[in-house]
């Protein structure tokens, strides 16, 4: 995977986290091996969200629903939390994009809910 493939990956990324309260949020896609991808989602103070949402998102920016999820956090200092840091990761094996299990139709929403 080239340097601007793995650019690319980042940009729609991004945009899943895109909302103004989500500023801060760093996306750094790197590859393991030649077979996958690895992405990191982060920011100090706050846990990244990770919601249905989110999940379909990514699912739609890496073209496939086979990914799996690590979330983790480190501490910052004891007084003002200063040097925290919220990640979240998402791996997937190249072999599997454009490889769908589940319909992923955008369905109408009424009354607020899918």
């Amino acid at each position: 995977m080239t340097d601007e493939q793995l650019k690319e990956i980042e940009d729609k990324i991004s945009k899943v986290w895109n909302s103004s309260p989500y500023k801060d949020i760093a996306v750094e896609a790197t590859t393991i091996g030649q077979t996958a991808v690895s992405i990191n989602v982060s920011q100090m103070y706050k846990y990244v969200p990770l919601g249905l949402k989110e999940l379909l998102g990514v699912a739609r920016a890496i073209d496939t629903d086979r990914f799996e999820v690590d979330q983790w956090s480190s501490d910052g200092c004891e007084t003002c939390d200063y040097g925290s840091n919220y990640s979240v990761q998402f791996r997937y094996e190249l072999d599997n994009v454009g490889h769908w299990d589940i319909q992923l139709n955008e369905a109408p929403v009424q009354n607020g809910m899918l």
